[in-house]
């Protein structure tokens, strides 16, 4: 999760001497499961503070931790352009579900008026494996290529859940972000009109 979360919006950077690791969640609830998990690895209490950023008010829970940065930059890459999934996570269906879910709760976007779960990004190929671990949990998905107008931008790399694969999204992954799980269930509702409701799915294997 941690490094969903981070995958998601935090980075982790060298900047010798200090190794920093930043996350700037816009909820607090995931706030606080991000500071939560880091402790329990890290033995190490981070303070939340609330912040402006570019893209509006969130959360900020910094550090600078050389040993909790040789430790996540073991387990995979961050980045805009170059974050990838632990290849540890592909191998287990637990943790796919627990990656999905700390990155959904970064990067994903419900549509109730729309009808769909989507993930915007400049990374074409983590986008890749997040598609794959979503089809072994029997969520389909499909991707889609943005040109943007300006040249010396990146390309945009859209993917979208619709149909059923929302319900399977919402029984299998979810979220916890507050405001991310409320649309999530107006979005179910307005599929489904509160007149034919799927049978709910099991979480074993």
């Amino acid at each position: 999760m941690l490094c969903g979360f981070l995958s998601g919006d935090g980075s982790v950077q060298d900047r010798y001497p200090h190794y920093e690791i930043d996350f700037y969640p816009d909820d607090k609830k995931v706030a606080l499961i991000y500071r939560g998990i880091f402790r329990d690895l890290y033995n190490k209490k981070l303070v939340i503070r609330k912040q402006r950023r570019y893209f509006g008010n969130c959360f900020s829970l910094r550090v600078k931790y050389k040993k909790a940065f040789m430790h996540l930059k073991s387990l995979t890459t961050f980045g805009r352009l170059r974050w990838r999934v632990p290849r540890f996570v592909l191998k287990e269906y637990a943790l796919k579900k627990a990656w999905l879910r700390a990155f959904f709760d970064c990067e994903g976007y419900v549509n109730p008026n729309g009808k769909v779960i989507q993930i915007q990004t400049v990374n074409k190929a983590g986008l890749k494996q997040v598609k794959s671990m979503l089809n072994s949990l029997d969520i389909n998905s499909n991707t889609y290529k943005y040109e943007r107008k300006n040249k010396n931008w990146n390309t945009n790399y859209i993917l979208c859940i619709t149909g059923n694969s929302i319900e399977n999204f919402s029984s299998i992954v979810g979220f916890n972000h507050s405001r991310k799980s409320k649309m999530l269930k107006k979005l179910i509702f307005k599929r489904w009109d509160g007149r034919i409701w799927p049978m709910r799915r099991s979480r074993n294997v």
